[in-house]
């Protein structure tokens, strides 16, 4: 049997939450929103991570097969046809940021419970991106690194869900997430210099973010 290809896309949100709104919001992730995309087809997984250092409070990945897959006519369905209890829920989503991307490449592990996120401008793609990737993944408690790129038309598409947030994302044009095996070795690769640099000299753009949900295709949902 062919071995099934990686997924090549990542839809990645970062989000506050509107005071009083915390257990409401987390109850309509874990019981409802996560499923619902994660059964959309061409999506594979859905991480949710919390903020421990840095902000906004949610880091969000859903892993899928590519970027197209977020341009979709089943996805698009959802985004103009949100669940009731989406449509409570949403307005409840304060700063948004969110970026459809490609993977541009990635090494090692991506299953750590500990993950640090730098949402950084074009400019500031590493010359050689795999060796930037293979560099960060030999320090002591990174399990895995990966960079992605924004998919600057499809992060823009207008919904009725953008507007029940509130108006439009801010969207990141590249981002690096490292996977680590514990908060000590997430925490030492926070002022690590590639970090910084990608960062633009922005610890702002720089997050650490513990796994609190995690669901593939397929299983049952897991909270960390």
């Amino acid at each position: 049997m062919t071995a099934r290809a990686e997924p090549q896309g990542v839809l990645a949100i970062w989000h506050d939450m509107a005071p009083g709104t915390r257990e409401a919001t987390l109850a309509w992730y874990d019981c409802e929103h996560h499923a619902e995309r994660v059964g959309l087809p061409g999506f594979r997984e859905a991480r949710r991570y919390t903020a421990v250092t840095g902000s906004p409070e949610l880091f969000i990945l859903y892993r899928t097969d590519g970027p197209e897959v977020l341009a979709s006519e089943a996805y698009r369905a959802r985004l103009h046809e949100p669940t009731p209890w989406s449509r409570r829920s949403l307005p409840n989503i304060l700063n948004n940021t969110r970026g459809v991307c490609r993977v541009v490449g990635h090494a090692g592990s991506c299953d750590a419970d500990w993950a640090v996120t730098v949402r950084a401008d074009s400019a500031r793609m590493p010359p050689d991106p795999q060796a930037t990737l293979d560099a960060l993944v030999n320090r002591p408690g990174i399990a895995g690194a990966e960079l992605w790129e924004a998919d600057a038309p499809i992060s823009g598409l207008r919904s009725a869900e953008q507007t029940m947030k509130g108006g439009r994302d801010a969207v990141p044009s590249i981002v690096l997430v490292l996977h680590a095996a514990d908060e000590t070795a997430a925490r030492s690769a926070l002022d690590l210099p590639d970090i910084v640099a990608l960062a633009g000299g922005d610890h702002g753009r720089i997050g650490l973010y513990r796994l609190a949900f995690a669901l593939r295709k397929g299983d049952g949902s897991s909270g960390a």
